[in-house]
């Protein structure tokens, strides 16, 4: 691996903000230098001064956009999160359907940084599943993305197993062609509904070639990597250019920034979207992250006549009833569980999620510190403290606990998945806490 100097480290770390917007801290000087020596391998480049001309020549944007994406996660497969997609083919979708009937016009779908494609086909197999005619109706699907590679790749449209982990069998059998490689094309019907191009959020307008105002707006997991600023400029261009009553549908970390006044948020069960709302009604800031349903305790239905039911269902019903907002009902069947084991972090952690989603500022603290004391390596809970201090004005506490949970996840993989989430990255919860911490720095 390359030792890049405080000068090279910082010509780098420039060039990759100002064409792509990602802030690299310092802290992550030596994932930089692991990136630029693989990028140096395969360009065979002689010395880092070498490369970085090349970042700068004729081919710059093919030679930076692979830099760029060996420094960010960029794993993507079909139906990606299905808490969020279910929200968009059950509520979504059939709502703008309606709107866009009435108007007579298309539905225009817009999906940012949609890399190798396989969420926008993603969203036009949605569409079918609501109706096997929904796709002759006026419509349009485009996926954007700065990484021109990628886009060529969503062209190509051809995915092996690993992209389709998550696809249940009978959509694969629905909506793919195998070919005689083991790799799956996309049906042509689902192409056909989904067209791509080159854009760089940072660099071009938000009014894309051939299409209208966006009826829903797709961007997950790609502002993770912004600093604040330019992440607050970003999505009050997707409001303004969002038509009215349209979605914004964002990753699970990023729902917790700040929104504009004409952005709604609309909460159903583990899922937070955004509506556009040009009257401007007051939007309050969203500062918790949506109560997980810790993975494998499923969902079962039981009733508070239930005495002999084990800690894990109790656990599993209070996350059901907080999703649904009958808070009161969580409330109880989290205490039952502690009542059960007084050492269960998780229970804890829900209840002090719980109460920051009512306003209970002190009544949080103390739930996150016991689910500590219990598991000292909850990153996640530190976060949820770290956003209760800043939303309380303790910008002190609020840095320390941040630094904390970054402390936690530099310890893990990257690509591993956070405890007690269904899918966010070590990586995502690690920029939202660096997004974090650069929102405070003009206050400690």
């Amino acid at each position: 691996m390359v030792t890049l100097s405080k000068e090279e480290f910082q010509l780098f770390q420039q060039l990759v903000e100002s064409e792509y917007g990602i802030h690299l801290p310092d802290q992550r000087e030596s994932r930089l230098a692991e990136a630029i020596s693989e990028c140096m391998r395969e360009s065979k480049s002689s010395s880092v001064r070498h490369y970085y001309e090349s970042l700068l020549g004729p081919e710059r944007h093919k030679n930076l956009a692979n830099l760029v994406e060996k420094l960010t996660i960029g794993e993507t497969y079909f139906l990606r999160n299905p808490a969020q997609l279910e929200v968009i083919k059950t509520h979504v979708f059939p709502e703008l359907l309606k709107t866009v009937n009435v108007l007579g016009r298309e539905l225009r779908i817009w999906s940012a940084g949609c890399s190798t494609g396989e969420e926008p086909y993603s969203l036009a197999m949605l569409l079918l599943e609501i109706s096997r005619d929904v796709i002759r109706q006026p419509l349009s699907i485009v996926g954007t993305d700065a990484n021109q590679e990628s886009l060529d790749a969503a062209e190509r449209a051809t995915y092996g197993r690993w992209s389709l982990r998550q696809t249940p069998p009978h959509m694969l059998q629905k909506y793919f062609v195998k070919q005689a490689d083991e790799h799956f094309t996309p049906v042509p019907k689902v192409r056909q509904a989904v067209r791509f191009q080159y854009h760089n959020l940072l660099k071009e307008s938000f009014s894309l070639d051939g299409l209208g105002p966006p009826d829903i707006i797709v961007c997950r997991n790609v502002m993770i990597y912004f600093k604040t600023d330019v992440n607050r400029r970003l999505i009050e261009k997707f409001a303004d250019c969002l038509s009215e009553g349209g979605y914004l549908v964002l990753g699970e970390v990023e729902t917790v920034w700040p929104m504009p006044r004409n952005l709604v948020p609309m909460e159903f069960p583990g899922v937070i979207i955004f509506r556009k709302h040009s009257a401007g009604i007051a939007a309050p800031e969203r500062s918790f992250v949506p109560i997980p349903v810790p993975r494998a305790l499923g969902r079962p239905s039981i009733t508070p006549a239930d005495d002999h039911v084990s800690f894990p269902s109790y656990l599993a019903e209070a996350s059901a009833l907080a999703d649904r907002g009958e808070y009161a009902g969580a409330e109880e069947y989290l205490k039952k569980t502690v009542a059960l084991d007084n050492l269960c972090a998780v229970a804890y952690y829900l209840l002090g999620v719980l109460a920051q989603r009512q306003g209970q500022w002190k009544e949080a603290i103390q739930y996150l510190r016991k689910a500590l004391y219990v598991d000292p390596s909850l990153a996640l809970a530190y976060f949820s403290m770290g956003r209760i201090y800043q939303q309380q004005n303790q910008p002190a506490k609020a840095k320390h606990a941040f630094l904390n949970a970054m402390a936690l996840l530099e310890t893990m993989e990257e690509e591993a998945t956070v405890p007690w989430t269904e899918e966010m990255t070590c990586a995502t919860l690690n920029a939202a806490c660096r997004q974090s911490l650069n929102s405070l720095e003009s206050k400690v």
